[in-house]
């Protein structure tokens, strides 16, 4: 399990649910291949802003917190969005209403909001 540290020095411990070992992953048809631009598009884009402003340009960048619970569920695909856990000897079922961490599904979608926002900004 990935575990952090808070601000105030306690331990963090991120839900992951292991969809590999489970078998959805496997069961996941993924018929996009994803891709991105380099580090060099975004460099080149930069000079090319610089070059046309003629001011120093800063770079400000920040992950989203919490992003894959930010995409919800249509209430169509919620049936088939549970996972189970045993906790303290209880079996624990819950009901996902977001994209789940660790679900390659998520990963695609997520970046199809990314597409959404560059289509947006364009």
């Amino acid at each position: 399990m990935v575990q952090g540290t808070k601000a105030d020095g306690s331990t963090k411990v991120p839900p992951i649910d292991d969809f590999t070992k489970s078998g959805c992953n496997a069961a996941t048809e993924i018929i996009e291949k994803l891709s991105y631009e380099s580090l060099d598009a975004l460099l080149a884009v930069l000079r090319a802003l610089e070059g046309m402003t003629g001011s120093d340009l800063v770079l400000w960048k920040a992950d989203i917190d919490s992003a894959y619970r930010r995409v919800p569920l249509i209430p169509e695909h919620r049936d088939l969005a549970y996972v189970t856990f045993n906790h303290q000897g209880n079996k624990i079922v819950a009901r996902h209403l977001s994209l789940p961490f660790g679900a390659s599904s998520s990963v695609h979608h997520w970046e199809r909001v990314g597409e959404l926002l560059k289509a947006i900004a364009r």
